[in-house]
This record gives structure tokens, sequence and C-alpha cells, in this order.
């Protein structure tokens, strides 16, 4: 059987600090199963053997680590989510509509207490670390708000307002308009992470984001969906959780996103040339600084990837992988068929 996977995120370390979307992702399927476990003990290999049972797979990735699954929501209806910290998913319908796979069935509890010591160091290790990034990555919001005034007293909103409906002069509303979200950018332990799901649409239009300006008119085109009833897939920016970094058109193939490319649109045509004249020194300095105070985000994020993948081999060093793995079996074939 074939697969069609999209690849998303549902979370991001931000300038706001851990944002997760699991809720509005997974709230609307028919069923949903809890994945529980430690670090380590198989979730993300779990998720992804139910992926390759479906026809349609929306895969959405660890925002700290882009090679681990999270969730997956598979033929529009049935999903599967790690329920641990930070995303944590306690039922509220459980049996209705949640249901718990509890992996840790399969380790060995003897083996983990004689590791407890270095698992509580581990653990407040990493939870330092991540307490570091924040830091670094709000700094960057707080830098941003002090130019972000001047740059929506220079654009042209009525310019930006006609672009917007140009570009959408060709895309079908409906009565039940829909809006999901799906990120395809994350920062996390490993580095920075993409995937171009938006970028493969029929018609995909990059709107020129070399200064971090794209935002204003992927806002302007969203807002002009929810008012002609398009139905969307909207990617919040990984660091700024109010401004989009991505939107495509259900079913329409056809998506708009941050990004560079001969045929980009040039997002400067929409501002005072005069005043960007004069806010383009600060525009400038501002972005150095963000760049720099990310660089020190991303070697605390570094550092707790040392302490999680330590958690990791001590977890799956105690692991029943064979009788993990025939567990697996037996679920796909109750649940698929």
């Amino acid at each position: 059987m074939t697969v069609a996977e999209n690849r998303y995120f549902a979370s991001s370390n931000s300038t706001q600090g851990f944002v997760n979307y699991f809720g509005e992702v997974f709230g609307s399927c028919r069923r949903l199963y809890v994945i529980k476990g430690g670090p380590g003990t198989g979730k993300s290999r779990f998720m992804s053997e139910m992926a390759k049972r479906g026809h349609d797979a929306e895969c959405y990735y660890c925002s700290s680590d882009a090679s681990s699954l999270d969730g997956v929501l598979i033929d529009g209806w049935i999903g599967f989510v790690d329920g641990t910290a930070p995303h944590v998913w306690e039922p509220e319908c459980a049996g209705a509509f949640e249901q718990i796979v509890n992996l840790g069935e399969f380790w060995n509890e003897r083996l983990l207490t004689v590791h407890r010591g270095e698992i509580e160091e581990l653990s407040e290790q990493k939870k330092r670390c991540y307490r570091e990034a924040y830091a670094y990555l709000g700094a960057i919001g707080e830098a941003e708000r002090g130019i972000v005034g001047r740059l929506q007293a220079a654009l042209d909103r009525d310019k930006l307002r006609r672009a917007a409906s140009r570009y959408l002069r060709d895309a079908k509303g409906d009565s039940h308009a829909k809006r999901k979200i799906g990120l395809c950018s994350a920062i996390g332990m490993t580095g920075e992470a993409h995937f171009d799901t938006y970028e493969k649409q029929k018609i995909a239009l990059a709107v020129s984001d070399s200064m971090g300006l794209a935002w204003f008119l992927l806002g302007e085109i969203e807002e002009l969906c929810r008012v002609r009833g398009i139905s969307r897939r909207v990617s919040p920016s990984p660091l700024f959780p109010n401004r989009l970094e991505a939107i495509n058109l259900t079913g329409q193939g056809i998506s708009f996103f941050a990004g560079e490319g001969e045929n980009a649109v040039p997002m400067k045509k929409f501002f005072d040339v005069g005043q960007m004249r004069a806010l383009r020194p600060v525009l400038r300095g501002t972005r150095e600084v963000q760049k720099r105070l990310g660089d020190y985000a991303m070697e605390a994020l570094s550092r707790a990837a040392t302490a999680h993948f330590a958690l990791e081999e001590i977890y799956s060093s105690t692991m029943d992988f064979e009788a993990k793995e025939q567990f697996t079996r037996e679920f796909c074939e109750k649940v698929f068929g």
C-alpha cells in the first residue's frame, strides 16, 4: 500500500517558549491513541508503523528532533500522538475518544531503578539547557518589538491588500471552510529543520523574506481566506507564533511561503521607500543581534541534545524491543485489520 506522507511540525521552540498545537491538529479526529513511555522506548517507531497502514498520512515530527515522530494523523480520522512532556496529552474522554498505549510495559523497572540518579541528573541538565535557550529566544522577541512598530508605520496596507486579493483571484471558497495547522519549520536540539511540503504544491508562490517581512503579506492572504471562506492549512513561524510562514489552499494545489527565488514577490514594494531607507540600518542591525542570540540558543539546545540522547540510551538499554515489536504487529492488526 502506498502512503502519501505530508510532513509537518505540531509544536515549536519560540520567542514565547514552547508552543504546542497538538489540540488544534488532533482534537477533531474521531479516535486518538496517546503513546506513553520514556525517551528511547520506541514511540516514534511505533507511530511510523501505524503511518504505513493508511492511504494518506500526515506526519508531525518533533520540533526538537526532526528525525523523531511526535504524531500521525491517518486518513483524516485516526490519530496517534506522543503524550509525554513537553506536549503532555492527558485524556479527557478516555475510552470513548482517547486510548492509552503504554510502551513502559516493555522496560525493565529494576534496571531503570539502578540508573535513577543518572536519569534525574540528565533530566535536570536538559531542563536547564532549555531554560537557557528560551531566554535567548525570548530576547529575540524583545528585539523584534523594538522595530515592528516602525515597520508597520512604513507599510502601505492598501497596496498590500490589493496584492493579496490579486493572488487569491482564482481561489475557491466554500461554505464549510476549515483552518488547519502544520508547521513547515522548527528550531531544535539538532539544529534548524525545514520541510518542503508547502513548496511542493502545483502552484507555489515564494514571498521574499530576506529581512523577515514576508509575514505581512502572508497574514493579509490568511485574513482574506477567512473572509472569503477559503479552506487552508497554515504554518505559523517557529519563532513568532502570531506570524505565518506559509499557507496552502486546501485541495486547490496553491500555496504561498516565505522564501527566496527568481520569481519571489519582493516585500520591499509594499513599504514606503523613504521610511525604509531611514529604517534599514536599524533593521539590519536588529537582524544581526537576533542572529547572534539565535546562535546562543542553538548552542544551548545542542547541549540539551547531549543529555536527551544519553537518556535515550539508558531507557533503550532496558527495553525488551522484541516483545515491543510483537506488540506493535498485533496492535496494527487489531486497529487496521
